[in-house]
């Protein structure tokens, strides 16, 4: 969540201790939002900003991905979603079995033009993390699994790269993002004629200052 420094004295450990929690990830944002503009130590102090990014979990939680919802303007408590998942098919359509290994999309920090894959993966941006996947997937809390560069601002890999080598040349990436505790987690795709959807949640209740 995006949180106040001034009472924490800009550290997220501080921060996620006041509630109970443990700190995964401390960061500062790009302009009010979930989207990271560098990472920093959970005892390290954020200074020069109002607020920043923490990722805070139970301390027997901490593999989980991280909770950012930017559209939470609550400033005493709110409730955010611990898990999350939602299957919808319909005719002709394709559904993909990634909620188990990855957070939602809506999510991933600096996706380009909205463009996701199947698999956990996504097209995203080179500068901000140097041209490596695997810092990118640090970012949000989980590991990198695959990268490459894409044929044309798609889903097609023109070519395949180690996670910690930097793609060059180029100002998007594909990344393969898994949670730390999946990072071996297979997806499953299947097409289906039917129409359903489900949708189950839940929350917890955090309090603080979140925007």
């Amino acid at each position: 969540a995006l949180v106040l420094t001034e009472p924490y004295g800009g550290r997220c450990d501080k921060y996620c201790e006041s509630f109970g929690h443990v700190c995964v990830t401390a960061a500062e944002e790009e302009n009010e939002d979930c989207r990271v503009r560098y990472l920093k130590a959970c005892d390290e102090e954020i200074q020069g900003t109002s607020d920043m990014l923490c990722t805070c979990r139970r301390p027997g939680a901490v593999n989980a991905g991280p909770i950012c919802d930017s559209s939470t303007t609550n400033p005493v408590s709110t409730t955010a979603a611990m898990s999350t998942t939602t299957a919808t098919t319909a005719t002709g359509t394709t559904e993909s079995g990634t909620a188990n290994c990855c957070d939602a999309f809506s999510m991933w920090p600096d996706v380009d033009g909205g463009v996701t894959c199947d698999a956990c993966t996504a097209l995203v941006l080179t500068a901000p993390y140097g041209g490596r996947c695997d810092r990118y997937c640090e970012s949000f809390g989980h590991v990198c699994t695959s990268a490459a560069e894409e044929e044309s601002e798609d889903c097609k890999v023109k070519t395949q790269e180690r996670c910690d080598v930097a793609i060059v040349g180029t100002s998007d990436m594909l990344c393969t993002c898994k949670k730390p505790a999946a990072s071996t987690c297979s997806t499953t795709t299947k097409t289906t004629t039917s129409s359903t959807s489900f949708t189950s949640q839940r929350s917890i209740t955090v309090v603080g200052r979140q925007i």
